[in-house]
Formats: C-alpha cells, structure tokens, sequence
C-alpha cells in the first residue's frame, strides 16, 4: 500500500501531466535555437553566394579585356585586374586574388606565354603544359586561350555554421578574338606581339623656311599647331577610341567562352 507522501508526489506528477499550460513557451524554447542556426547560416550562404558570383564575374572581365587585345603588356594586364577588382565591392577587394594565363594550343599540345598573379601564385611558368578539356583544345586550335581566375577567402560573418574560412575560386576563359602570333606579356611592360601603333611622325616645318632675328617663326608654329589638330581629327575618325570599342565589343562575341560568369 503506497504511503502518504508517495500519494502526494504520485498525484503532483499526475497533475503536471494532465497541466498543458505553457506547452507553447516550452516548444518556443526549444525551437528558438534551430531558427537562429537556420537564420545565421543562411546569412553566411547567401554572402558566400554573392562573393562567388562577383568572382566570376571578374574572371570573366579580365579575361574578355585581354582576349580582344592583339599584344598585351604588363601595364594593360595591371590596369585590367585593377578594373576586375573594382567590381568586388562593395566586398573587400583587397582579399581578392587574380591570376592570369596565357595558353597556345597548338592540336593537343599547349604551352604557357604568359602568366602572372596578383596576391596569388603562378599556376604554370612560360613553356610549361597546360591541363584543358580535349573539346576545348579542339576549339581553340592554332589560338590562343586567355584564363583568368579569381579566389576570395571568405570568413562567415557569425560562424555559427560555418567556422572556417572557406576558399572561394572562379575561373573563366577566352579564345583570343583576333589571329595573332606569339601572344603572351612581357614583365617590363613591353608588347610581345601583334602589330605596333605607328608613332605618327613630327614634321619639322621649320627647317628649310626663313626665320627672323630671335631663330624663330610665327608662321612656322601656326602651322605646326594645325598639323597637330589634323592628327587629332585623324585619331577620332580612324576609330582610335570609338573603332577601338566597337570593333572589340562587336566583333567578340560569340567566339567562345568558357567558366562562371561568361
């Protein structure tokens, strides 16, 4: 036979049970730490996310800016990772890592012409092989390939979920637009190919015509100041900048492109 107090706690404990007031707090306290892991993760994936598609996106600029060149030069390619990295923001730019390759396919063969990397190593020094898919080689036979990576580490903002620095890589490429020989770069900003702008010559019109006492010639520099804004019309009428990115813009598309963000 149960005792006293046993028939006390007994009846208490069958109280509790049949007791559903604050089932609604208990199962909030229990919840609350699953929606705020979900809603912490989501965060840190949907910043990832971000950070990746910026990625590609400037992989796929540098390397588009450097296929319709036909000579590159140490300068230019500094000049196109520093208009890639502007698209990073408003992310930290500073983080971001670019590297750049210049491959020659030649049937199944490649070799490296041209590399160099900003924050990041080299993937492959000038006259090594280059690792590419058989289709791509197909593709891009007797050309050139431009490959442009970027990587980001990325520290989540809380992590919650994620804890480590997760390495973020996006890689694009490009057949070069034009048909150009021995295209690749050189470090002391020296074109390696393609054909050079004709420097325009100046024409001394002073020689051979009459000065006055002090050795010069009004005359002589009126004429010297309408040669150089004949130049000028010359440059924008054969397309300097407005041929330059309409021929390029224009005439690239469509040759092929291969990685995130093309």
């Amino acid at each position: 036979m149960m005792s006293e107090p046993g028939k006390h706690i007994f009846g208490s404990l069958k109280q509790i049970l049949r007791d559903q007031g604050g089932i609604a707090a208990v199962e909030f306290a229990l919840i609350v730490p699953v929606l705020m892991l979900t809603y912490l993760g989501a965060t840190d994936v949907t910043q990832g996310l971000a950070i990746d598609r910026k990625l590609g996106q400037v992989a796929s600029t540098v390397s588009d800016l450097v296929a319709q060149e036909d000579s590159i030069t140490s300068d230019q390619v500094h000049a196109f990772f520093e208009s890639g990295l502007a698209i990073m923001r408003p992310f930290d730019f500073e983080r971001t890592k670019l590297r750049l390759t210049i491959v020659e396919v030649d049937g199944n063969s490649t070799e490296v012409t041209g590399t160099t990397a900003r924050n990041w190593e080299i993937e492959a020094s000038n006259g090594q092989s280059y690792d590419l898919p058989a289709d791509m080689l197909a593709l891009a036979d007797g050309r050139y390939l431009v490959v442009a990576s970027a990587s980001y580490d990325y520290d989540p903002i809380f992590g919650t979920v994620f804890s480590s620095t997760i390495a973020l890589e996006q890689r694009s490429i490009h057949v070069t637009r034009k048909d150009v020989e021995n295209f690749g770069f050189l470090s002391d900003g020296s074109p390696v190919s393609g054909e050079e702008d004709e420097e325009a010559e100046v024409v001394d019109e002073t020689e051979g015509g009459e000065t006055g006492d002090d050795g010069s010639s009004g005359e002589d520099d009126d004429s010297t100041d309408d040669g150089d804004d004949s130049s000028d019309d010359d440059y924008d009428s054969s397309g300097g900048w407005g041929g330059g990115w309409g021929g390029g813009w224009g005439g690239g598309w469509g040759r092929g492109c291969w990685g995130w963000g093309c």
